[in-house]
C-alpha cells in the first residue's frame, strides 16, 4: 500500500529546514501548522477521504495537532492515522515510539510500521500525550520561553537546553509548587514538582516516571518535595535522570485514571513543552486509546542520551 499523508510542518522547529529542503527535493507539498485555519485544513481532509496524517515538528507541534484534532467529532476523530517525522528539541514521543531522526529512514521504514492506539490525558479543556505538571517544569519552560537568546541556545545546545533551564533555575531559585489537595487528599507543602506522566520520560532524558506507559488507559502521578538545599536539589535532578527517585520513601507516585489537583497559587499546567492551562485547579483525566499512532516497536522506558 503507498504511503500518501497530508503533512503538516512547524517552519520554527528545530532542523524543519532540512525537512523542508528535503521536501522540496522531493516536490513534496505540505501544510504550515503556523497558519489560523489549521483545524479546519485537517477537517476538510478528513472529509475529503484523507486519513494518513504526518506531523513534522517537534511535542509542541504536536500537541497544537492534537488540541485540534480533539475539536472533532468521535466519529471523525477515529478516520485519523498519524505519523511523526520528529524536527523538534526533546521529541518525546517520537522517542518513545521509536521513531527515526533520520528523514530517509523515516520514509523507507514508514511501510514496516505498525498501528497502535495512545492514550490522551485531558488537563481542564486542553489535551497532551507525554507528560507535563507543575512546579519545576512549567518554571523551566516559561525560562526558556523568556530568554532572548532562545533560538540561538535551542541550536547550539539542541536538546540540552532543556537540561540547561533546569540546571539554571535550581542554582538561581524556583518556586516550585504548592500543593493545596489532590482529590480529598490534604497536602498543603511545597514541592519541586508535581508530575503527570503518560509515558516513562519527558525532556528526553528526565526519567520522572519508570513505570508509566501510553495505552494502559491511566497515568502516573509523581510529586517531589522541594529539598532544603542546592546540593540536595542537584542531586534529586540527576536521581530523576537515572529514574532511581521512586525508591524514594518520600516521594508520592501513584497510578489514576482521574484526579483533582488544588494549588495555592494560579500557574500554568506545562505538558509536551507547551504552558497549557492557567489555574489554581486542574481536573486530569485519561482518555483512553483515543489516538492512533503508526510505530516503530514501542519500550516505555525508552530515551537517548
Amino acid at each position: 500500500m503507498k504511503f500518501f499523508p497530508f503533512i503538516f510542518l512547524n517552519p520554527n522547529s528545530l532542523t524543519s529546514k532540512k525537512v523542508i529542503s528535503y521536501f522540496n527535493k522531493k516536490q513534496t507539498s505540505f501544510f504550515s501548522t503556523k497558519k489560523k485555519d489549521f483545524s479546519q485544513i485537517l477537517l476538510d481532509q478528513i472529509n475529503k477521504g484523507q486519513r494518513e496524517f504526518l506531523i513534522c515538528g517537534g511535542d509542541g507541534t504536536l500537541n497544537n495537532f492534537i488540541n485540534n484534532f480533539m475539536k472533532l467529532k468521535s466519529n471523525k476523530r477515529k478516520k485519523v492515522i498519524l505519523s511523526i517525522l520528529p524536527c523538534g528539541k526533546a521529541n518525546d514521543l517520537a522517542r518513545e515510539l521509536n521513531i527515526p531522526l533520520n528523514i530517509e529512514e523515516i520514509f523507507d521504514g514508514i511501510y514496516q510500521t505498525k498501528i497502535k492506539n495512545i492514550d490522551l490525558i485531558r488537563v481542564n479543556s486542553n489535551y497532551f500525550v507525554t507528560g507535563g505538571g507543575l512546579g519545576l517544569p512549567t518554571q523551566v519552560i516559561e525560562s526558556l520561553n523568556a530568554s532572548k537568546s532562545r533560538k540561538v541556545q535551542s541550536n547550539l545546545m539542541n536538546d540540552f537546553v532543556y537540561y540547561f533551564h533546569v540546571l539554571k533555575k535550581i542554582l538561581f531559585g524556583y518556586d516550585g509548587v504548592l500543593i493545596r489537595k489532590i482529590n480529598s487528599r490534604i497536602i498543603n507543602q511545597p514541592q519541586m514538582l508535581l508530575a503527570v506522566c503518560n509515558q516513562g520520560f519527558i525532556g528526553k532524558r528526565f526519567m520522572l516516571s519508570p513505570k508509566s506507559v501510553n495505552d494502559d488507559g491511566k497515568f502516573e502521578i509523581c510529586i517531589i518535595k522541594k529539598p532544603k538545599t542546592i546540593f540536595k536539589d542537584f542531586k534529586m535532578v540527576q536521581e530523576v535522570i537515572k529514574g532511581q527517585h521512586i525508591n524514594d520513601k518520600s516521594i508520592f507516585y501513584q497510578s489514576f485514571n482521574k484526579i483533582n489537583i488544588k494549588t495555592k497559587k494560579k500557574s500554568f499546567f506545562m505538558a509536551d513543552g507547551e504552558l497549557l492551562d492557567y489555574s489554581n485547579e486542574f481536573k486530569i483525566q485519561n482518555i483512553p486509546k483515543e489516538l492512533t499512532v503508526r510505530y516503530y516497536g514501542f519500550s516505555s522506558t525508552k530515551k537517548s542520551e
